[in-house]
């Protein structure tokens, strides 16, 4: 390139140099412009993407959330709406009942919170009739554990009265009555929380349900027992079936209302856990409670001995249910109320009805309080 000029234009290949280089500096800004152009297009792209999938995840978080609330209102699904009809068993006034009326539940809530009360009943007559009660396989069984003591006081022993015994023994000792104030007490139930949707029952029973939940079964059974709110109903019996730590058991105690309250399950874990939480809450033998080890499908009871019983999600554990319905009829008078909770997954409403019914109950009733459970109830024929 350079051998063609001549010997006196050498600052013609120097302003050639100058000018290609500043050629390819505009090129090269050219391209980073053009680059830092497309950066920035792709960026701004990405930013409105994301903001769309964030505005479909909000969106689709609030549709379902909205969809579980109308389920949830919803007393059944299409399906078993359709069971529901189709069963001449079922009483046609299914409908959703979340406990009671705010005023009965602030009332019978009201009540419970208060501290609990030595049983009107003296002691000795308490330990008869809870002993009288009882099979006459059982009684030597009974006496040891619920006669007087050498104070002259029910010695609250649990209760072992079944055959086969595979979860362990609890520790033989009497009732431990603490010193100090009772720890016992509810604060009144806020009706329709968001909360009712995702609560679900624990299958083993140790309390960890919400107590607002637990108040309203607390609320629903008394009312449905129809069980007088301002003294004490003399004689009345109630039954906490499958009770796990006695929870209802302790409340119905606690009540005032009644002159025996058997909390009856098979676990050890759970009465020694029943025996440990009704001791915190000062409350026992002195207000007719009396935990026993049985099981529903052969309860030691005798004959027409309650007038009240509550199973609180514990019908789909039973092996045997038939049976066990069976046996809870008979240690119900005449006209005694059963109120039952169990997981509407593992049961048709037609189910329930058909068991109930056989096992010598009338009038049965079905609801939905809250999310996949089903409330039952029946009097005794």
């Amino acid at each position: 390139f350079c051998s063609g000029l001549a010997p006196h234009e050498p600052s013609k290949m120097a302003r050639v140099l100058p000018n290609r280089s500043r050629s390819s500096t505009s090129a090269s800004s050219t391209r980073t412009l053009k680059c830092n152009n497309w950066h920035h297009r792709t960026a701004h792209r990405h930013d409105r993407q994301l903001a769309v999938r964030i505005f479909a995840i909000i969106s689709l978080v609030l549709s379902v959330s909205l969809l579980t609330s109308r389920v949830s209102n919803a007393n059944f699904s299409i399906a078993k709406v359709g069971h529901v009809v189709r069963s001449a068993l079922v009483s046609t006034a299914v409908l959703r009942n979340v406990a009671v009326s705010t005023s009965a539940t602030t009332s019978t809530v009201a009540a419970a919170a208060m501290a609990p009360k030595a049983n009107a009943i003296p002691q000795e007559k308490l330990a008869q009739e809870a002993v009288a009660a009882v099979r006459d396989e059982w009684q030597a069984e009974a006496q040891r554990c619920w006669g007087l003591d050498g104070d002259g006081l029910v010695a609250g022993f649990v209760a072992t009265m079944m055959t086969a015994n595979n979860d362990g023994p609890v520790e033989e000792r009497p009732w431990r009555r603490l010193p100090g104030e009772p720890e016992a007490g509810y604060q009144a139930p806020a009706l329709y929380t968001r909360e009712d949707q995702f609560i679900y029952y624990h299958t083993k029973k140790q309390a960890r349900e919400s107590p607002d939940v637990c108040a309203k079964d607390y609320a629903m059974a008394m009312t449905y027992f129809g069980v007088n709110t301002e003294a004490q109903s003399e004689g009345k019996v109630v039954l906490d079936l499958g009770s796990g730590d006695a929870l209802m058991a302790r409340r119905f105690a606690q009540s005032g209302r009644f002159s025996l309250v058997y909390a009856i399950d098979r676990g050890s874990k759970q009465i020694e856990a029943a025996r440990h939480a009704a001791e915190q809450e000062r409350t026992g033998p002195d207000q007719g409670l009396f935990l026993l080890r049985a099981e529903l499908e052969n309860l030691p009871l005798r004959d027409a001995q309650a007038d009240f019983a509550w199973w609180g999600l514990g019908m789909h554990l039973v092996k045997d249910k038939p049976a066990a319905l069976q046996n809870i009829a008979r240690v119900l008078r005449p006209g005694g109320r059963l109120v039952a909770t169990t997981p509407s997954q593992h049961f048709m409403p037609e189910q329930i009805a058909k068991l109930l019914t056989d096992a010598g109950f009338v009038q049965i009733a079905l609801k939905v309080p809250r999310s996949n459970v089903f409330t039952v109830q029946g009097i005794k024929a």
